[in-house]
């Protein structure tokens, strides 16, 4: 995502979002498993807080690789997905914080279609 400046002559920093995750899917009983592992990647420009003197915001900016693993089970209507990012390498806000582990729990309702797969 690319950003221009505010009407206060703020302006974000650019942004790079990439994913990649590896799965597998399996049949047991009437679930559907899938197991999967990856990485994620976010960079982060620093903002620039005033756009007309060039005067960059030094606490911003972010530099995150993590690992992710997960499990996502399916019923024929129903999901669960369970998502753990791990921080692996990292340089936010210039040092000042640093990343946790991030969980990511999720319910869904899978609305059936003509060309369900099964």
């Amino acid at each position: 995502r690319t950003n221009g400046s505010n009407r206060y002559h703020y302006r974000f920093g650019n942004e790079l979002n990439a994913n990649m995750v590896l799965f597998y899917r399996w049949k047991w009983k009437q679930f559907r498993l899938m197991p999967q592992a990856g990485a994620a990647l976010l960079a982060r420009a620093v903002d620039i807080e005033d756009v007309q003197r060039d005067i960059a915001n030094t606490l911003s900016g972010v530099n995150l690789f993590s690992g992710v693993i997960g499990l996502s089970i399916y019923t024929e209507r129903i999901g669960l997905r369970c998502f753990q990012s791990v921080p692996l390498q990292h340089h936010i806000s210039n040092g000042y914080t640093s990343p946790k582990l991030l969980t990511n729990l999720q319910l869904l309702y899978l609305i059936p279609s003509k060309n369900t797969s099964k």
